[in-house]
């Protein structure tokens, strides 16, 4: 199945088979993240394309993933990004998570990392070795937390349920 929206394009394919209980399903598509957004009526308005692709196999109760997203001319205006472009490949299981890539690169970042979480073992381990400029990316973290659109942000990227707080 296909979604063709706009500059947006969201498809999927996927099969169940009922003994085992075995799951197997593809999806890729292209977002428009400003159409996306003003469909969403968010309060914010990014700016620039997101491709992904990703799969799930195995069965109900252990499926595995994997996504690869890509980023081209991502920039938020209220916050004062400059347009960037961002990678990321994830991959995972119940109670498992790896960030095999995660890289953003623009005017304002330089950042390249890796991480895998178990949440068996209770730990977390990031490869720093591939974290650069740090504190280019701090600067831009600061830019968030101090702009007065965090609030909006904050609203988009958290919903309000009860128990939850906000900044």
């Amino acid at each position: 199945a296909t979604l063709v929206l706009g500059a947006s394009q969201v498809g999927f394919l996927g099969q169940l088979a009922f003994k085992g209980g075995h799951v197997r399903a593809t999806g890729s598509g292209s977002l428009h993240l400003g159409q996306a957004a003003a469909l969403a009526r968010a309060s914010v308005r990014p700016e620039g394309r997101l491709d992904f692709r990703g799969d799930l196999e195995g069965t109900l109760a252990a499926p595995r993933w994997r996504l690869a997203c890509q980023g081209r001319g991502l920039a938020l205006e209220e916050l004062g990004l400059e347009p960037l472009r961002a990678e990321v490949d994830l991959e995972g299981a119940p109670g498992q998570l790896r960030v095999s890539r995660l890289a953003c690169e623009g005017a304002q970042v330089d950042l390249a990392a890796a991480a895998q979480w178990a949440h068996a073992a209770g730990l977390a381990e990031a490869d720093s070795e591939h974290l650069r400029h740090c504190n280019t990316a701090m600067q831009a973290l600061d830019i968030i937390l101090r702009s007065p659109a965090r609030e909006a942000v904050l609203a988009a990227l958290i919903p309000e349920r009860p128990g939850s707080f906000r900044t």
